[in-house]
């Protein structure tokens, strides 16, 4: 008798959503949900895939697309969410679900939502946030729950430098100029501090494969501000030389003030200035050029009355296919899916922050790296008993 393939729905089609789309279709039957009928035209001709069109935004589409699903990714734009999340919840289709929306809104207002409805939730599971977030969980669990700092670098780049703004985009210009707007967020012994403009105070990191970078505080950590008792947590997200004093020149100039504009339907949205906007075509990665994503993060605290430090590098390019940055991005959740719907982890319903996944359930972040590796998407560890 020819066993049952488990169903797993994909919300969005996109750069992320195709890559996870295909590289679930391995193992499961895999349906696809978006409004935009090109992206998931781009999906046709692959195995065990089958695709809908369909408003997202709606919440009774939401609930009609996830019934019977064994398990849901969410990657639909950030915007809503949290709205698309909500209702694959109250939809009860599904019993697990993995988001990469990276709404603004904190997931654990769902918690109690998810409990209710007996829903296991891990949001935030990309590679920034997500697996950053797993390690650091798992490093302090190594320490006894009692790391003292982590850091967090991480850098989504082109392969090749890119002149005069040594930079290329990947996804939307909007969000990676936001990193150089909004104030950085860190944790320092025990207090939230804001540094008002990370474009401020960069520092010099070596990085094994790439060379020397420049590092600047962004705001990517998210519910590790207060999720861990770890006293003090940085995230810096890295660039090549010279593209930090290109973008302090355009900020300066007012080239990334932002404006609200009508998006239809009686729906507001910001929009960078008319400047940035022209620079796209520019920034854009073009086709065929490889991007790299890389990140390191450490983790360190008293451990046998010595400091010790965990680790673990990562760099990943373009594999001829997929984008690095969707493959990091895109197999995180797909690993996170095969381990809920693996089972054996022992992880209860409601909102499990990776941080909390890797603190609690270490052997699920094992199951993880190694579906990763398998992908070549490799974590290098460091430290005692590692490696």
């Amino acid at each position: 008798m020819t066993a049952v393939r488990p169903i797993v729905n994909v919300l969005g089609a996109g750069l992320v959503g195709g890559t996870m789309a295909a590289d679930l279709a391995a193992h499961f039957n895999v349906r696809v949900a978006d409004r935009d009928q090109g992206a998931l035209d781009r999906l046709a001709g692959i195995p065990n895939v089958k695709t809908h069109k369909a408003d997202l935004t709606d919440p009774a589409a939401v609930a009609r697309l996830t019934q019977g699903a064994d398990c849901v990714i969410s990657a639909v734009p950030g915007r809503f969410g949290t709205q698309v999340l909500r209702s694959i919840i109250e939809g009860r289709g599904t019993s697990r679900v993995v988001d990469i929306a990276f709404s603004e809104e904190d997931p654990r207002d769902l918690d109690g939502l998810a409990r209710k409805h007996g829903v296991t939730v891990v949001p935030d599971m990309g590679v920034a946030p997500g697996m950053c977030h797993a390690l650091v969980g798992y490093g302090h669990q190594l320490l006894g729950m009692k790391a003292s700092s982590a850091e967090i670098l991480v850098a989504g780049l082109p392969k090749n430098r890119h002149r005069p703004y040594q930079y290329a985009l990947v996804f939307s210009l909007e969000d990676a100029l936001d990193e150089y707007m909004r104030g950085a967020r860190y944790l320092r012994n025990g207090e939230i501090v804001t540094h008002e403009d990370p474009l401020q105070g960069t520092i010099p990191v070596d990085f094994p494969g790439v060379g020397q970078l420049e590092g600047f505080l962004s705001d990517g950590l998210r519910t590790l501000l207060n999720s861990l008792s770890i006293p003090s947590i940085v995230e810096r997200t890295l660039r090549y030389p010279g593209h930090i004093d290109e973008m302090r020149a355009m900020k300066a100039a007012g080239d990334f003030d932002k404006t609200l504009v009508d998006a239809g339907g009686g729906n507001m949205r910001t929009r960078v200035s008319i400047t940035a906007e022209k620079l796209e075509p520019e920034l854009r990665l073009k086709s065929g050029e490889k991007d790299i994503t890389i990140m390191r993060v450490s983790v360190t605290g008293q451990l046998d009355g010595q400091e010790v430090t965990f680790a673990w590098d990562l760099y990943d390019e373009h594999d001829g296919t997929n984008h690095s940055m969707a493959r990091t991005t895109g197999y995180s959740a797909t690993m996170a899916a095969r381990m809920l719907l693996q089972g054996g982890f022992d992880i209860g319903p409601g909102v499990v922050l990776p941080e909390i996944l890797g603190a609690n359930h270490p052997a699920a972040i094992d199951f993880m790296l190694r579906g990763l590796a398998t992908r070549g998407v490799v974590y290098k560890p460091t430290g005692p008993g590692l490696g």
